[in-house]
């Protein structure tokens, strides 16, 4: 019975090895598997369970924005670089995220133009950066914008880039996020104006996120065969 058991044993050793080789290889050909960061990013982030990883920042900066409950019955999240909170935010509606940097406010809001999403990022410092429509940069399943108008998960599936604009409309920098399906890996990454504060980069992170978020909710999942209420509300 010994023997019989270790035999057992490695077959399903055997077989577990087997599975994850294949899944591994699976994952390489269908260009599954997220790439490096884009090296000429300044702010790069990349979604989690409960928030973002904040995986570069100026400086060589890294950090987190971690839910941290409900403010104003709106979900908060808390910006944390190097071990220390920087700011905390709140999104009191799909893609709108409110900024509070010990004190100093900023805001990102959200317009929809045809079901594409841009956003307005008045920062800590005062600025305002504008996006226009984030439009897909290489050619793929997915459709030419970001855009509620997405009828599956693999609607989604691409890179989505727009430039960010100055007060002057002069082009100053971009915004962007890779959206890899079927398994809904995202991450994002810009480049922002030198000493752009991390706290407004991570809102504006976390307002694309959130439309990611929203958009995928009522898209029909073609892995699962399953879409949410139809009725979409922002």
């Amino acid at each position: 019975m010994i023997e019989v058991g270790a035999a057992v044993r490695a077959v399903l050793a055997l077989l577990v090895l087997a599975a994850l080789c294949g899944c591994a290889t699976v994952s390489s050909t269908a260009g599954l598997t997220p790439p490096d960061i884009d090296p000429q990013a300044t702010f790069a982030a990349y979604k989690t369970h409960d928030g973002l990883t904040i995986a570069r920042a100026p400086g060589g900066a890294t950090g987190t924005v971690n839910a941290a409950g409900w403010s104003d019955l709106a979900p908060a999240y808390r910006v944390e670089v190097g071990g220390r909170t920087v700011a905390q935010l709140r999104v009191p509606s799909t893609a709108e995220v409110d900024v509070d940097a010990g004190g100093v406010r900023g805001q990102v809001q959200p317009s929809w133009d045809d079901q594409a999403i841009r956003l307005t990022i008045r920062s800590t410092t005062g600025e305002t950066l504008r996006t226009r429509s984030f439009r897909a940069v290489e050619i793929t399943s997915g459709l030419s914008l970001l855009s509620r108008n997405a009828q599956t998960t693999l609607d989604m599936r691409g890179t989505y880039r727009s430039d960010l604009r100055d007060a002057s409309d002069r082009v100053v920098g971009w915004l962007q996020v890779h959206v890899w399906e079927p398994f809904g890996w995202q991450v994002y990454e810009a480049v922002f104006p030198d000493g752009y504060p991390i706290a407004d980069a991570a809102a504006a992170a976390l307002a694309l996120d959130s439309e990611v978020a929203w958009i995928r909710r009522y898209v029909l999942d073609v892995n699962r065969g399953t879409s949410s209420s139809p009725g979409k509300q922002r």
